[in-house]
């Protein structure tokens, strides 16, 4: 943080001194980190190419945007259809999430399987463990394409944790 003063044209007030973040806006859901867009931008490629080589088909990610929010925020809404992995990346402060939606979980378990992705008979139920289990070696592949996403930046070393279906259970 870096502290602002402030003058007024007034010569009888007194100067002031203001607080100003260089990392975050007022509020949680406001946070702002330096060239994140093109750490993000670096893992979608990577990670394209890892799931390219993993499901033995043409893969594209883009980054569409990204926005920051709190925690109690982002578990509202998530539908808990999908698949939520844990990440560790060390030596930052916390985990990270790898977020599939039920639609990208259940065509990413149907081509891993050999199977083409349909989108139009997506379950209304949360994953099985078998299922799981399958999506685990895909966010499984996240982990280095972050590490390589952030070398440029900071030496990380990202580990799965677990992956989970059941939202309560991330809390």
């Amino acid at each position: 943080e870096v502290e602002i003063e402030t003058s007024s044209d007034d010569a009888a007030s007194e100067p002031s001194v203001t607080s100003a973040s260089l990392f975050r806006s007022q509020g949680p859901e406001n946070w702002k980190l330096p060239n994140f867009d093109l750490i993000l931008e670096s893992f979608a490629t990577n990670y394209s190419n890892s799931l390219a080589n993993r499901l033995q088909r043409a893969v594209i990610t883009k980054l569409a945007g990204f926005e920051s929010m709190s925690f109690d925020t982002l578990l509202q809404k998530l539908t808990g259809h999908g698949a939520v992995g844990i990440v560790e990346l060390e030596p930052l402060r916390g985990n990270g999430m790898v977020i599939f939606d039920e639609n990208m979980a259940y065509s990413l378990v149907e081509l891993a399987l050999g199977g083409a992705p349909d989108t139009d008979s997506i379950p209304d139920r949360a994953m099985t463990a078998i299922e799981l289990n399958v999506l685990s070696d895909v966010i499984n592949d996240s982990c280095p394409e972050l590490e390589k996403s952030f070398a440029q930046t900071l030496t990380i070393k990202a580990n799965l944790i677990k992956i989970e279906s059941n939202l309560r259970l991330l809390t």
